[in-house]
């Protein structure tokens, strides 16, 4: 289970997973007309975009797009390029919320959904 939380002041969504990991993650415009939304880690990397082709929006993460589709107001669909069915449908309840606020906290959530960030094991070493 996540808890993700907006703070529209400075565009950052921040996450809390069950086990008690926090992280906080930036939404910026970039681009010389700042019409390009990226997702950035707390350091300042970026993790993927959110783009619109033909009237749809979708999240390009690690060179695969995830089409985001609104249901309702509270209800969205994300789908992945290659499939059929939506990996997820997802609820957001929200008060009186921002594009920002649903746009951030979809691509964190796509981001998670993809197994990322992915605890790795570390390495033995031999003396």
């Amino acid at each position: 289970m996540l808890t993700l939380a907006y703070q529209g002041q400075s565009n950052r969504v921040y996450i809390e997973s069950e086990d008690g990991e926090k992280r906080y993650f930036k939404c910026r415009n970039k681009g010389l007309l700042k019409n390009k939304i990226v997702l950035e880690n707390e350091y300042g990397t970026n993790l993927g975009k959110l783009k619109r082709e033909g009237g749809r929006e979708f999240i390009l993460i690690d060179g695969k797009k995830y089409y985001l589709n609104f249901l309702n107001n509270k209800e969205v669909e994300i789908i992945a390029e290659d499939a059929q069915e939506p990996l997820t449908v997802c609820s957001l309840d929200l008060e009186n919320p921002s594009p920002e606020a649903k746009k951030g906290l979809l691509m964190i959530l796509c981001y998670y959904l993809l197994g990322h960030p992915q605890k790795r094991e570390q390495p033995a070493m031999a003396v």
